[in-house]
């Protein structure tokens, strides 16, 4: 899932000082070349972490990890009131809070992509342990009370310590440090059971194996696979079984021609691990809106200034660029109502492809075709029509291919070719590392490991594995998952950060895959350049943090972008088609899809929750709304939403939000030069080096000399401005 895909939490978002997760090219190589210490530097064993674990060492260097943080926060707890001040306080739980997500990060990490099943386990109860630890110390109103206390000097004229500060404070109310003593237990426990089963949530997405069967006889149900892809899922007994997972399910959604076997593969899909999800989603519901009522009956006088009935929603959009639900409806409401007519004129697009397609013209409907047709006789579009006849659609229109692009776009070309581009137009060096030297400091014969260097100085800026292949019980979609922030530690030394992008391509099958993998980079790049003082600074807000990676994704959308990631060169004619296409990939189906889960997320989020409440309901009756075609039982996608148990909790709006700054910021390197370094290394320093130490509104605008505006965003959608 695109726009994410996918940038999931670690933690429990409600804690918003937990870490998080940040919703590959050819003949030419990245610069491994470079000065005597340089490889010097390469043939030692890179500063990352040591993957080299059995389950018991995991849980005891968990176990290690945690009751030394406990420790070390205790310290800062009992400072004597005298002696706080911001760097005594605030600075120095800050470089804490980092070094212990640099001990327990990279072993949770494990939980997603271990072949082992012992070792999975063990790195999930150690982000259980880990997060109720995390919830029992921000949720002390001891440790908070000091931090208060902390408060930067009135004459200090640094704005990142300010918002380091004012992030904190937050985070100690959102975790319930604030509460009066009787309520404060009953939130924390709450907390904490929210935070248990949600793990819970995303582990039964991670490992339902769902499959679509089809017997050897039934060869009809898989016209319009290619073979190639059909060959890999023979079982010995000479039937196929397709496990149901992402490109599983976009293959057989865009190009099986049977409309029942799209229909069976849309429905599995949408009910993964429904049996086990469907009650958890709901207790996650009714904990949060029981959480919120508790700190509505206790609010601070500078927190939420509204005698409204405030949500689990309002609390969280405390200090993210939109501010409150209502803001976040009335963006959500205004963009669906501008989308409607390019999405019904999209709709009439597809049906007439459809209906000129048809062989058969009813007179009397039977049972099985009162499904597909109006009830005048004619056909209509269905949910499994939309990715089948858009790809058929650009095939007639655009005159192109779509099945020769997979031969262009090879896992390595399209490395190389993302590596290429960002380091000339970010002024970087990537070099690799020799992972048969160091075997310790990887989790799978698969991963890669690169160094990020400066172009111009022989500095390492920071450190990003590469797991591009789908294995059983791994990850499922494709994300970016931080292992080590940046920041000055406690030597008064930069620490170079480490993240992993993870994925479950084997290669680039489509163009929109492309387009993934070169969206996750940009949120590599957002970890390793952020050059700020302070660890928590690092991770920018919900509401922006998709909009370097959406910049990012323009590139692959132009001709100069696809020629340098592809293995050789592209016809002329499928070159430009791709381009083209882009109104079609990215058009209002897609767009309103987005809509669609972030009105649920946000619906679930604000609604009273009652004894009877009902997400499916929820569900169908905003598909009817938004989407605008028939709704089926079984396609009620809550029951694996991890996005909003799992980190993006009244936050999915950020992937439509972060796109108006995307959009706008890319629109200087549309008209300078789409690889005009100069251009690009601006960007870094105004957008990606400062990170959340600078708003997201003042960084952009500093790049762009001018505040940001939605004119770009609209135009991409063919809305005029």
């Amino acid at each position: 899932m695109k726009s994410r895909h996918i940038l999931t939490g670690l933690v429990v978002v409600i804690v918003l000082l937990v870490f998080q997760l940040l919703p590959t090219a050819c003949h030419r190589t990245s610069s491994y070349g470079g000065s005597q210490q340089q490889a010097k530097r390469l043939a030692t064993r890179p500063p990352v972490p040591n993957f080299n674990v059995s389950a018991s060492q995991l849980q005891q260097q968990c176990n290690t990890a945690i009751n030394e943080f406990a420790s070390e926060v205790d310290k800062i707890r009992t400072i004597p009131a005298a002696e706080r001040n911001f760097a005594s306080v605030v600075v120095r739980l800050d470089r804490v809070i980092a070094d212990f997500f640099r001990n327990v990060g990279p072993l949770e990490l494990l939980s997603d992509v271990s072949t082992e099943k012992e070792l999975r386990e063990a790195a999930r109860i150690c982000e259980q342990d880990e997060e109720k630890k995390m919830i029992d110390i921000f949720s002390d109103p001891r440790l908070a009370a000091a931090v208060v206390q902390a408060k930067p000097s009135a004459v200090a004229t640094e704005l990142d310590q300010q918002r380091l500060y004012d992030k904190f404070v937050r985070g100690f109310e959102a975790s319930g440090a604030t509460l009066p003593d009787k309520q404060r237990q009953r939130y924390v426990a709450l907390l904490k059971r929210s935070s248990e089963i949600g793990l819970q949530f995303q582990v039964n997405i991670a490992e339902d194996n769902s499959h679509f069967e089809v017997a050897k006889g039934e060869m009809q149900k898989l016209q319009g696979l290619s073979e190639t892809f059909i060959d890999k899922h023979k079982t010995a007994a000479g039937d196929y079984r397709f496990p149901v997972k992402t490109p599983q399910f976009i293959e057989f959604l865009t190009w099986a021609d049977n409309a029942e076997t799209r229909k069976a593969m849309m429905l599995l899909y949408s009910q993964k691990a429904a049996d086990k999800n469907t009650t958890i989603f709901s207790q996650v519901m009714q904990l949060r809106h029981e959480m919120a009522q508790i700190r509505a009956g206790h609010r601070r006088p500078h927190a939420l200034k509204t005698h409204e009935p405030v949500s689990h929603a309002d609390y969280v959009l405390e200090g993210r660029l939109a501010g409150s639900s209502k803001r976040v409806f009335r963006f959500l409401e205004d963009l669906r109502a501008q989308l409607e007519p390019a999405l019904a004129q999209e709709r009439r697009r597809l049906l007439d492809l459809k209906r000129m397609e048809a062989k058969i013209d009813p007179i009397v409907l039977t049972k099985e075709e009162q499904e597909v047709f109006n009830k005048d006789g004619t056909l209509k579009l269905m949910p499994w029509d939309r990715r089948y006849y858009s790809r058929k659609w650009k095939e007639r229109q655009l005159k192109i291919d779509i099945s020769q692009v997979k031969q262009y776009f090879p896992m390595e070309s399209v490395v190389q070719g993302t590596l290429q581009i960002y380091q000339e137009l970010l002024g970087l060096r990537f070099n690799k590392v020799d992972l048969k030297q160091f075997p310790d400091a990887t989790w799978h014969a698969d991963v890669s490991l690169y160094e990020v260097q400066d172009g111009k100085r022989d500095q390492v800026l920071g450190y990003f594995y590469l797991d591009p292949f789908p294995r059983p019980n791994k990850f499922t979609h494709y994300a970016v998952f931080g292992l080590v922030r940046g920041g000055i530690d406690a030597t008064e030394k930069r620490r170079v950060p480490t993240c992993a992008i993870i994925g479950n391509f084997r290669d680039f099958n489509t163009h929109n895959e492309v387009d993934t993998f070169f969206h996750e980079f940009g949120h590599v790049m957002q970890t390793v350049l952020y050059q700020g003082r302070y660890f928590e600074l690092g991770r920018s807000p919900r509401d922006f943090i998709e909009a370097p990676s959406q910049m990012m994704e323009h590139w692959v959308w132009r001709e100069e972008g696809l020629r340098r990631v592809a293995s050789k060169p592209l016809p002329k004619k499928l070159l430009q088609g791709l381009v083209r296409s882009r109104n079609v990939d990215q058009g209002a189906s897609m767009w309103t899809g987005q809509l669609l889960y972030a009105f649920a997320d946000m619906t679930y989020h604000t609604q009273p929750v009652a004894k009877d409440f009902d997400p499916a309901k929820v569900w169908r009756q905003l598909y009817r709304k938004i989407v605008k075609l028939d709704f089926f039982l079984g396609m009620e996608r809550f029951v694996n939403f991890s996005h909003i148990i799992r980190g993006y909790d009244a936050a999915y709006y950020g992937y439509l939000w972060s796109k108006v700054y995307a959009d706008d910021m890319f629109s200087r390197f549309a008209s300078e030069g789409i690889f005009n370094s100069k251009v690009g290394m601006e960007y870094r320093r105004s957008v990606l080096e400062p990170g959340n130490a600078v708003h997201a509104d003042q960084a952009v605008e500093k790049f762009l000399g001018r505040p940001v505006n939605n004119r770009a965003f609209l135009a991409s959608l063919g809305i005029a401005p």
